[in-house]
């Protein structure tokens, strides 16, 4: 077991002789760049030990320097994020009474009057096919749950004889030029599931999701486009912004967290 050491508090000084990039490593985490890419300083096995002490290390510096500037911060900065908030008239710094989040509590979180809904999509890539899944879960404080799922094959190579390898190659080929409309689509896919399903699938007064209330991928249509008669079509693009329409302007209490 290697012996148990914490990085120097004053990182500013760390890394001295080594380049700017080995520098700027030292300042943000503390550690000397070399000694990290040493293996004799690294761990063999689980060394729960030196993990408790060093995570009990680390809180209790973070803490103590986050009380060192919370005072500033309340008299300096807040009344300049209060002076300079630009998102209308109710926008500035506000506490939250105990009073208050008890009526939250009581009058919407408790007693199923938010709904919130959340999914995730996966792909796996082989020669033969794509298998795409996407999965939505929407679930309230009361426990109930709902959870919805939808399988995609992509079926991009068909033996028909002739040159196999050109048709593989062509194949690969394909794929990585359609990569990122692809990505996309899948991205699209999902926001819109969360949004349809939180908009006609609930009965909450008010509902949650996660990220961006219009995404990207949803304004744009994941960039997938078709023509026929009169033009461009943009298939995608129009169902998208029927469902935001719905939530956004029709249902109107919503609120979405952003991704970290």
């Amino acid at each position: 077991m290697t012996a148990q050491r914490f990085p120097s508090e004053n990182a500013d000084n760390a890394g001295g002789g080594h380049a700017s990039g080995a520098d700027y490593f030292s300042r943000v985490f503390g550690e000397d760049l070399d000694n990290l890419l040493d293996p004799a300083s690294w761990s063999a096995g689980v060394d729960l030990a030196n993990t408790y002490a060093r995570m009990e290390y680390e809180t209790h510096l973070a803490v103590e320097r986050e009380r060192e500037v919370a005072d500033t911060v309340r008299e300096e900065l807040f009344p300049r994020i209060e002076a300079v908030a630009l998102a209308g008239p109710a926008s500035g710094v506000y506490r939250a009474t105990p009073g208050q989040i008890g009526r939250v509590h009581n009058g919407l979180l408790l007693n199923g009057n938010v709904e919130a809904c959340a999914g995730i999509g996966m792909a796996h890539e082989t020669l033969a096919m794509t298998f795409m899944q996407v999965g939505v879960c929407m679930v309230s404080y009361q426990g109930d749950q709902q959870s919805w799922s939808q399988r995609m094959y992509r079926r991009d190579y068909r033996s028909e004889g002739g040159d196999q390898i050109r048709d593989m190659l062509s194949v690969l080929d394909g794929r990585r030029a359609g990569d990122r409309v692809s990505r996309l689509a899948r991205r699209w896919i999902l926001a819109y599931a969360e949004r349809m399903f939180l908009t006609r699938n609930s009965d909450a007064r008010w509902r949650m999701c996660q990220g961006a209330p219009a995404p990207l991928e949803i304004i744009t249509g994941a960039g997938l486009s078709g023509s026929d008669e009169s033009g461009a079509t943009y298939p995608l693009m129009r169902s998208g912004m029927a469902i935001l329409r719905e939530l956004i302007l029709g249902h109107r209490r919503f609120v979405f967290v952003p991704k970290r």
